[in-house]
């Protein structure tokens, strides 16, 4: 509700308002013109999440009565069909992370991982697979059945 009054230019206490804008020099310090052009914007950072804006970003920016202009967040941002109440959905380009409130975790884009990962339970590949270096296996089943490597020398 808040952000809705801001939006509208309703402003609070202080005299801040926001209003609608497009990002036109990108990064950690963006510019976004509204009816005028804000340079070297703050950006509002909510826990460990930072979004950094692109040239072209449609945003909330907050003027504040101190004479900061601060990035509140993006607007019209595209969701997934699958997204539900509850869901966290975190995307950037291509690939997203989507955290369900069911328990669930969807991945999508490449995926690099640096340092161990560890699987307890099941694990499913669909596609090819493909190991480089050193590979230990406890028991490996290969169609339904335990792998018996042949030892025909």
């Amino acid at each position: 509700m808040w952000l809705a009054r801001q939006a509208a230019g309703g402003g609070v206490a202080g005299g801040s308002e926001s209003f609608p804008g497009v990002v036109s020099v990108g990064g950690a310090r963006p510019a976004v013109v509204t009816d005028g052009e804000a340079r070297e914007t703050q950006l509002l950072r909510t826990g460990g999440a930072v979004y950094i804006p692109r040239v072209g970003d449609e945003v909330l920016l907050e003027h504040t009565g101190e004479g900061e202009s601060v990035v509140l967040g993006a607007l019209d941002l595209e969701l997934p069909g699958s997204l539900n109440e509850g869901d966290i959905y975190i995307c950037a380009g291509g690939g997203a992370i989507q955290i369900k409130s069911g328990g669930g975790i969807s991945l999508s884009g490449s995926i690099t991982v640096e340092g161990a990962l560890s699987v307890s339970g099941a694990l499913s590949v669909s596609g090819g697979l493909t190991v480089s270096g050193e590979a230990q296996v406890g028991s490996l089943v290969v169609g339904g059945a335990a792998y018996k490597p042949c030892m025909c020398m």
